[in-house]
């Protein structure tokens, strides 16, 4: 038909379907944009990744709660002993578990066979129980040689149970919520940290009522959550995994143990001095000032969880066959969407926060929260380049990378604590956290040039080579 055509649409016909049309297409817009959520979500990166948050929202909010109603009840020196014996524990856990569950996400999703999955989970926690005996005692020993304050917990029959108990079940709790994460049921892993957050909160009564009987009554009611939250997670993944830990059908220890080793170093880099950090300011500024930093922190680290989940679910992504370059650029955009709330919220509203707590808390942390949350942007792009490093098998490359800024950390909180109170582990990350940006980026244009050159070598090559046949 040509333009003069009369046979086409008059003006009004024109005009009615043009505003009949915005109608359809809105529409049609909206169910595209509902599918393409749909197909974001079955894909697993925005799933796992939620998830993952989730838990930390959860635990954080409820953890908050938590440490609101301990420090409303119990004393500074308390708070702070409890919450270092608390990282200690945790610290334990990681040297036992780290490299193990990162193996798992990473290895799990090639275990297709549901028998072949059953028992690499099997050989897993066998290996997380020993190694957790080993660390937990590792800490009994650093722990009764530490700060006179918590000597008597180490040295306590009761209390050393209670801390050997912690880090067995921390490290096995830890080792199942990645094989949820890899078998694509995180949302139990949520249901599972979500339980335990609960209990914990509902037993602060109980922990008030038998402090005066028990010492640290609070790490005492934790590690009871953590126990029940734990004996969820083995009783949803399937009974056949549950029972082959139980009679030993097993596969690969050692193969598991080796393979894990070399994702050991990377995790113990990352997590070490999350929870050294408290140990460090006991030693140099005593418990009462650990309770300042260590409730501080907490309520920051929310913050700081965002971009392991997604850099975690990315992993495992890739391990399945998805495309890396897509899912970097998928979880970038999603981790920077999720981190400008809390960012802006910590920062603006952070002496409102830790009022809560107590005026004290407010005072002494603020500082301290606030440089934690500007750390957060290149902790974001370090946790990214981790994981991009795990899928291209860079082992090494990432366990320099994070042993760096873990040595930087920890070398500069020890000589600034004094001069500059709690803060000085905020300002110490910071400059850890930018250094390794910067690396991060440095190698990654580094890469870029290389494969541009490759290509053009390989482009030039091949021209020369149709030169020479023509």
């Amino acid at each position: 038909m040509s333009h003069f055509d009369s046979s086409g649409p008059s003006r009004n016909e024109r005009r009615l379907v043009g505003n009949e049309q915005p109608a359809d297409g809105k529409f049609r817009n909206l169910s595209s944009a509902l599918a393409t959520g749909r197909r974001h979500w079955s894909e697993g990166l925005l799933r796992d990744s939620t998830f993952m948050i989730g838990i930390t929202v959860v635990t954080s909010l409820l953890g908050y709660g938590f440490w609101v109603a301990a420090a409303r009840t119990y004393p500074a020196v308390q708070i702070g002993s409890a919450t270092a014996i608390i990282a200690l524990m945790s610290l334990a856990s990681t040297v036992a578990e780290v490299g193990l569950r990162f193996h798992v996400v990473q290895h799990l999703p090639h275990e297709e066979a549901e028998g072949r999955a059953r028992a690499f989970i099997s050989s897993t926690v066998r290996i997380a129980c020993t190694a957790s005996v080993i660390a937990a005692f590792l800490g009994l020993l650093l722990g009764s040689h530490f700060e006179p304050v918590l000597r008597p917990t180490f040295t306590d029959p009761v209390s050393a149970a209670v801390l050997v108990i912690g880090v067995i079940v921390g490290t096995i709790g830890a080792v199942l919520d990645s094989a949820l994460v890899a078998l694509r049921r995180s949302n139990w892993s949520f249901y599972r940290n979500g339980i335990g957050s609960v209990v914990k909160l509902a037993l602060i009564p109980l922990a008030v009522w038998v402090r005066a009987a028990v010492a640290n009554s609070l790490v005492l009611v934790t590690v009871f959550a953590l126990t029940l939250s734990v004996i969820v997670s083995a009783a949803v993944l399937e009974r056949g995994t549950r029972s082959a830990i139980m009679t030993g059908e097993t596969t690969g220890s050692l193969s598991t143990f080796r393979h894990s080793l070399k994702q050991h170093f990377i995790g113990l880099g990352g997590f070490v001095p999350m929870f050294l950090l408290p140990l460090e300011v006991v030693a140099r500024l005593g418990a009462k000032d650990n309770a300042y930093f260590s409730l501080t922190w907490a309520v920051a680290a929310a913050a700081f969880m965002v971009s392991p989940a997604v850099a975690s679910a990315l992993v495992v992504n890739v391990s399945r066959g998805a495309s890396l370059m897509d899912q970097v650029v998928k979880a970038s955009v999603y981790s920077g969407c999720l981190l400008i709330i809390p960012m802006v919220g910590f920062g603006v509203f952070a002496p409102d926060i830790l009022a809560i707590f107590g005026h004290a808390y407010a005072t002494h942390g603020t500082l301290l929260m606030r440089t934690a949350i500007v750390s957060v942007i290149p902790d974001g792009i370090t946790n990214m380049k981790t994981g991009i490093l795990r899928v291209q098998r860079r082992y090494l490359a990432a366990s320099v990378l994070n042993g760096a800024m873990a040595v930087i950390t920890i070398i500069a909180v020890w000589f600034l604590l004094p001069k500059a109170g709690i803060a000085a582990c905020g300002i110490a990350w910071l400059l850890a956290q930018s250094a390794g940006t910067v690396w991060a980026i440095w190698d990654t244009l580094r890469r870029s040039e290389g494969a541009s050159s490759a290509r053009r070598l390989w482009v030039m090559s091949g021209r020369r080579l149709n030169r020479h046949r023509h």
